[in-house]
């Protein structure tokens, strides 16, 4: 693995390790680029305080830190600046504005909620309602569409009782043609494979492989730990080589 674009800082509440204690982690790991992709902030328009990403007074700070060691270890990795975001359409305008003003290099898409973090639900939760299945690959395709986002962090987030049933089959295909129609990759998540979470979900997967779909490792970093881990990386190398399903480790820049 020479690259990781999914690193998280201690801004989203959630996660363990400054900037520059990563970076070394991913030196001492072998890579040619890390690329930060904290949880984005928004300009909601009401007084929702978010408990899962940065707050939107810290966003300056956070590009100002990366850009700062991205000119201090320029000679030992290369350094990308970026977010995770979701799709919300009725803030997509102000998403447009920020990542140009402040030259954001790149923006993966994490479909976490429906309409946004304000209303909900999580996608992530278990559920039995087909709404809610198409809702999160009508999100993920709206998403994709705009050209923005690099590629599609955990696309199995979705949590559908029963992956195996002919509804999640249809839509995890039509979300899966949708990637390979527009070459999107999709994120293998490393996070949610070491630690056991409903993804990477084996049947989203094989309808990857069936679609040809073009894959990428995340290794969606809380801690720094996971930098040093290497083994859920063989593991999940392996795992998606014998599903015949290709691997790259570059992706597309806004800029």
């Amino acid at each position: 693995m020479k690259a990781n674009y999914h690193t998280h800082t201690p801004r989203c509440h959630h996660a363990r390790g400054n900037e520059e204690q990563y970076i070394e982690a991913a030196i001492k790991a072998g890579h040619r680029v890390i690329g930060f992709s904290d949880h984005s902030p928004w300009h909601y328009n009401s007084k929702f305080v978010p408990t899962m990403r940065m707050k939107l007074s810290e966003l300056d700070h956070y590009i100002e830190t990366l850009k700062a060691l991205r000119e201090k270890y320029k000679d030992k990795i290369e350094v990308k600046i970026g977010l995770e975001c979701e799709y919300y359409p009725q803030y997509m305008d102000w998403l447009k504005e920020t990542l140009k003003e402040k030259e954001i290099d790149y923006i993966l898409l994490g479909n976490h909620f429906k309409d946004s973090d304000e209303h909900g639900p999580y996608y992530g939760t278990k559920t039995a309602d087909d709404r809610i299945l198409k809702r999160y690959v009508d999100d993920a395709i709206a998403a994709m569409k705009t050209g923005l986002y690099s590629y599609v962090a955990h696309p199995d987030v979705i949590h559908y009782y029963d992956a195996q049933s002919p509804i999640y089959k249809i839509e995890m295909e039509r979300l899966c043609k949708a990637a390979k129609e527009m070459n999107i990759p999709l994120e293998f998540n490393l996070l949610g494979y070491s630690t056991q979470r409903h993804y990477p979900n084996e049947n989203f997967w094989e309808i990857a492989a069936r679609i040809q779909n073009t894959a990428i490792l995340g290794i969606d970093a809380h801690d720094l730990f996971q930098y040093e881990d290497e083994k859920w990386e063989a593991k999940a190398t392996q795992y998606l080589n014998d599903l015949g399903i290709q691997l790259i480790d570059e992706i597309t820049y806004l800029r």
